[in-house]
């Protein structure tokens, strides 16, 4: 079997007993890898109903047949399972080493069942695996967790840990590598409730390829295109290379795509912008840019940060990207960029996701200011806009669970319910999932695919700059060539997101690099079958927990308060697209998959 690792491995954490299933080669044609495994099992394995926060429900890691090859950008990983967030599909990935390593160690997908009842970790190493005692490292931050277990495991070993965070069951949790965030749906808070503190691999089974020389050729070619992309300045990988990935923040705001005081704004002033810009993080508080930042990564996008003293003094560690710069920045009309450094560095030492976090503590915000909460509500904090010290201090609390904290680590949408007296207006999220920090105003193609998501609203999946030109048709291409890349195991921002007018950037690449690695015909009609296949099946389950075309919907002030472009005021409309994407998809005008699609799509109605 090429470039798959050819075993998935089940561990349960009640009874200890781990299990090694033969990858089954229908599995493969069906489902590729990654993204599609993952979906595949919890389909199939999680009635709809499972608690979210139950040893019944089952969490899973999955790469893809790129992963850990010499392609570049073959370092990502998925993992799924029921959401504590939002009730519904929960969903994430990330890139770093651990996926390579995973493979390299043996397996393919890792399936966590059960519950323990004291702290544990699983060691994975060259085809065999061991649930570890963790009661020392329980209570420890995910950097903390990591130096300690390769100091007993090995330098070469990769880990992916929790944090206090998830400890705490923050609904937001997420799963940490070195700085990298599989950051969406609450990942993290399943493990923590499974007190699966972490999980370490190493191995050194490189895997084979069917044909080196063919994807060494396939290599070359892509190096050609991007090296013209680079001379031609465009695209954004100069910029990441010098910047990270927070470059596109002045471009946001230009654009007027960056969120502003909880999306309520149309300006905020070009010297606050530039005051948490990347261009002041290079002259203050950078260090360097972290290489590699991913397995076989070109791009080299991580930036390092460092700030030596006063209230917000970090060590060297990853600064924040786009998506954490504009959620605790601009979202919060915050312009002091070492809080948000600090803020950055808190969350990722906790395990929690910043969008998700900014998000819910701008709806606070937005609460304290029209009075719905006071002092007394926050234990004497001052929620106001851009108040730097009050937002960090918050963010330690949500992940202690302490005072006001553990009303705002329920999330966005169910902190908004404990509040009460009209906060739900304020929280800006699509079915209990945080707006990611795009704004979708400016962009109907983006508005449509944050509205019709099955894990809610996400920056990946489709690719956060969609043009706006596109057609309901052309988003859910991307939306079913999305899973496809997440189920490949490799990163889109050496890619080029496989949208690139250069064919090396492309989808119709996929094939060739997929027939290099496994040997296996997948064409492009096959490999969009299995892209709607993923999407679909997502949909199917999310149906049978209620979620229908009243779902499907964007919170009201993207429909009442207008971004102004050149003189014309833009509003979403989500309403008016469904239905040319329903009948797409082929759903019922209620949303719902057909069971004519379904089985045209080969998927057993749950």
């Amino acid at each position: 079997m090429f470039g798959y690792a050819g075993k998935m491995l089940r561990v349960d954490l009640t009874s200890g007993q781990i299990q090694y299933d033969t990858l089954k080669e229908e599995m493969i044609n069906s489902f590729l890898g990654g993204a599609g495994f993952a979906t595949s099992i919890i389909y199939n394995e999680v009635p709809p109903l499972t608690p979210s926060l139950s040893p019944q429900n089952k969490l899973v890691f999955a790469i893809g047949p790129v992963t850990g090859t010499r392609w570049f950008g073959s370092s990502r990983w998925v993992v799924a399972s029921k959401s504590p967030l939002t009730g519904i599909w929960g969903e994430a990935d990330s890139g770093g080493f651990w996926a390579a390593e995973l493979k390299h160690a043996g397996f393919d997908a890792i399936v966590v069942e059960g519950a323990s009842d004291k702290p544990v970790f699983l060691w994975v190493s060259d085809g065999k695996a061991e649930i570890r005692d963790a009661k020392g490292l329980w209570g420890l931050t995910t950097t903390e967790t990591e130096r300690e277990i390769k100091s007993d495991c090995g330098r070469r070993t990769r880990v992916v840990s929790i944090g206090p965070g998830a400890e705490n069951l923050v609904r937001f949790a997420c799963v940490i590598e070195s700085g990298h965030a599989a950051g969406r749906s609450g990942m993290g808070c399943v493990m923590g409730y499974k007190k699966l503190k972490a999980i370490a691999a190493v191995g050194d089974g490189m895997p084979e390829v069917a044909d080196p020389d063919e994807l060494k050729k396939l290599r070359d070619q892509w190096v050609e295109a991007r090296l013209e992309r680079v001379k031609a300045r465009t695209g954004m990988t100069t910029l990441r290379a010098q910047y990270g990935r927070g470059a596109h923040l002045e471009r946001g705001l230009e654009r007027h795509n960056l969120p502003l005081g909880n999306w309520s704004l149309d300006d905020w002033g070009y010297d606050s912008a530039r005051a948490i810009s990347t261009d002041t993080m290079a002259e203050t508080v950078q260090t360097g840019m972290r290489v590699p930042t991913c397995w076989n990564c070109p791009v080299h996008s991580d930036t390092m940060v460092k700030i030596e003293s006063g209230p917000f003094a970090v060590e060297e560690c990853v600064g924040p990207e786009y998506e954490t710069l504009a959620s605790y920045g601009s979202l919060l009309l915050n312009d002091n960029l070492e809080s948000i450094c600090k803020a950055n560095d808190l969350c990722n030492r906790y395990s929690m996701d910043t969008i998700e976090a900014g998000t819910t503590i701008a709806m606070a915000i937005e609460c304290y200011e029209n009075g719905i909460l006071t002092k007394e509500d926050t234990g004497g904090i001052e929620l106001t806009w851009g108040n730097s010290e009050a937002i960090v201090e918050i963010t330690e609390m949500i992940a202690r669970r302490k005072g006001f904290g553990m009303v705002l680590a329920e999330g966005v949408k169910k902190a908004s319910e404990i509040i009460g007296k009209g906060a739900d207006k304020y929280a800006m999220h699509v079915k209990g999932s945080s707006i990611c920090e795009h704004d979708p105003r400016i962009n109907p193609p983006l508005a449509l695919k944050y509205a019709t998501l099955p894990m809610g609203a996400y920056h990946g999946k489709g690719c956060p700059d969609i043009p706006v030109e596109a057609t309901s048709t052309q988003v859910i291409e991307r939306q079913n060539i999305a899973e496809v890349v997440d189920s490949l195991g490799v990163c889109g921002a050496t890619s080029g997101r496989f949208f690139s007018p250069d064919r090396t950037m492309t989808f119709g690449f996929v094939p060739d690099i997929l027939k290099a690695v496994t040997g296996i015909d997948f064409d492009e009609r096959k490999l969009m079958e299995i892209g709607e296949r993923i999407f679909t099946m997502k949909r199917a389950y999310i149906t049978k927990l209620g979620v229908s075309r009243k779902d499907d919907r964007l919170p009201a002030r993207f429909s009442e308060i207008p971004r102004v472009v050149e003189g014309v005021e833009l509003l979403a409309d989500v309403e008016s697209l469904l239905p040319s994407y329903y009948n797409l998809r082929g759903w019922d005008e209620n949303g719902i998959p057909t069971i004519d699609k379904l089985n045209e799509l080969g998927i057993k109605p749950l």
